[in-house]
């Protein structure tokens, strides 16, 4: 579904949806992941890298260590699979999985600057029992190796009442800059039937007008996104002299059992590359593990 752009939208709208990839443990077939180790899409740039890493911490807090079977790999915004690989991580140790920009884009008939790429995992413990697998995502430059970005999936404790949307704080806009949100359907697991989610998805500034709003469907397993540059958010306002301009990103969903993680992405205009990646204040309504297996 093509998302409408509603309120005081501004421009032209970019997110991104599409097909969701099968979900089976296999080596060319990525599982449904936990969404306790959900991500939200990174951007990768040209000359980029992106890497996860997996580290088994079965032996701490009193589980007792043994190895963890993991499966890590890759999707695009659309669902689509990339890059997957099956292993086992023995205790205290870790593993992980690289993606190439030239990888991320092989399939596209007409290459981009850019692409957002979600890192994916899925976990069981051998022999059945409390394997504990942490993970984290970074970004790097592919000739110097130097990490442009860190980041990790949002692991929050269930919150009490009904259910919330992720919170996220101000970010300042240069003319130098954009702002790019994120949001991911991570429904399908823990007991939960996949479904779509509903979302109005969009940007506020710092005195709570909105400045870009876009409402629609993202299937279970999709990423849709939007991006404001320091134009759009200045005609809001009405004036460009201000150097910086507070933007800060907001999502609504309706109750119910639909689960999204989200995050946004500070970039360079000129470049394509992100410069910092947010996490939510307030991760949002996240379904707790079904089983004490994971």
């Amino acid at each position: 579904m093509i998302f409408q752009s509603t309120k005081n939208a501004v421009n032209r709208i970019s997110l991104c949806l599409g097909a969701l990839c099968a979900a089976a443990l296999a080596q060319n077939v990525l599982a449904q992941a936990d969404p306790f180790k959900a991500y939200s899409t990174i951007g990768l740039a040209t000359g980029e890298t992106m890497r996860l890493d997996v580290v088994n911490v079965g032996g701490t807090d009193g589980f007792p260590p043994g190895p963890c079977n993991v499966q890590i790999g890759f999707v695009n915004a659309a669902g689509v699979l990339l890059k997957v690989a099956n292993g086992t991580v023995q205790d205290g140790h870790a593993a992980f999985i690289t993606l190439t920009f030239a990888e991320a884009t092989a399939s596209t008939a007409a290459p981009p600057t850019r692409v957002n790429i979600r890192p994916a995992l899925h976990t069981s413990a051998v022999p059945p029992g409390p394997c504990r697998i942490v993970s984290s995502a970074e970004v790097f430059d592919a000739v110097q190796g130097r990490t442009h970005l860190y980041a990790v999936p949002v692991e929050p404790a269930q919150p009490p009442g009904p259910p919330i949307s992720p919170v996220f704080g101000i970010t300042a806009l240069t003319a130098l800059d954009a702002l790019r949100f994120n949001v991911t359907n991570i429904t399908g697991s823990n007991g939960i039937p996949p479904g779509p989610c509903n979302v109005e998805m969009g940007f506020v500034n710092g005195a709570g007008d909105s400045v870009k709003t876009v409402s629609g469907t993202i299937a279970a397993g999709h990423t849709a996104f939007v991006t404001v540059d320091y134009a759009e958010a200045a005609a809001v306002v009405g004036s460009t002299n201000g150097a910086r301009l507070n933007v800060g990103p907001l999502v609504n969903l309706p109750p119910g059992p639909c689960r999204v993680t989200a995050s946004a992405e500070l970039l360079d205009a000129a470049t394509g590359e992100t410069t910092l990646y947010i996490m939510p204040a307030v991760p949002g309504d996240i379904t707790p593990p079904s089983t004490n297996g994971q």
